[in-house]
């Protein structure tokens, strides 16, 4: 089953991550999580740099293994930078239930400069609810000729006290 295999994302170039409006957003984000959980004294950030392709004959896939969680305390699933010639795309936050059953409890299709942030691993201890994120395939709009495209970054966040 492929949507097990591990996913490997290649280095960003290193100016991506030096760029003062990048360094500002990280801040930001630093400040919502602790917003949050105000005893959060530091945390580390991967970004993951994604551009998912559509075509007339295969749709683009950011999430083939389905609702997950990343593995870090909180996430931005997706910081949309551009969404060119596609449909679809549409973010999902699910709450894992009993006998695991998983309820969509949000869904949006980001614009560019919107992001989902949320609580993604060992939330149920913290906040009481278990939460998961998928983001629907995107596939070239109606009408638009060639490719289509999603851009986006997200971030994993893992926090110390």
């Amino acid at each position: 089953d492929y949507r097990s295999w591990p996913r490997v994302f290649d280095e960003s170039p290193k100016h991506h991550g030096e760029h003062s409006l990048f360094y500002r957003f990280l801040i930001k984000i630093f400040k919502l999580v602790k917003t949050y959980q105000p005893e959060v004294k530091s945390a580390s950030f991967t970004a993951h740099f994604m551009s998912v392709k559509s075509t007339s004959v295969k749709p683009g896939d950011n999430s083939p293994e389905g609702a997950h969680e990343d593995g870090a305390a909180y996430i931005v699933s997706a910081l949309v930078i551009n969404r060119k010639n596609v449909v679809g795309g549409e973010t999902q936050i699910l709450e894992k239930l009993d006998a695991g059953k998983k309820e969509i409890i949000l869904k949006y299709t980001l614009q560019p400069g919107e992001f989902a942030f949320q609580a993604d691993t060992g939330e149920e201890l913290t906040f009481g609810n278990d939460l998961c994120h998928h983001v629907t395939p995107v596939s070239v709009a109606y009408g638009a000729s060639g490719e289509g495209w999603r851009d986006i970054i997200g971030f994993d966040i893992v926090t110390s006290t």
